[in-house]
């Protein structure tokens, strides 16, 4: 098998050889209540990380999909 090729050092990556793709894909927009605290949290952490809340929040979305998906898959495959 195979071993994947990873970065052991960050500073080995060459960001200006890096090809993003983007693979589009349709999207609908929701709208959703949140307390006004949370809502300030995340817009400092947002600030923190220097992204956009709109990304911030698509970033934790995708954490939190990809995991349960994961573990789902996990649990039906014992």
């Amino acid at each position: 098998m195979k071993k994947a090729n990873h970065l052991s050092n960050i500073d080995d990556f060459d960001i200006d050889a890096a090809e993003l793709k983007l693979r589009p894909r349709p999207s609908t927009a929701v709208t959703l209540p949140v307390p006004d605290d949370v809502l300030q949290s995340l817009h400092e952490i947002a600030a923190d990380r220097e992204m956009s809340l709109e990304g911030l929040l698509k970033l934790y979305i995708g954490k939190g999909l990809r995991k349960d998906l994961s573990d789902r898959r996990h649990q039906s495959h014992p």
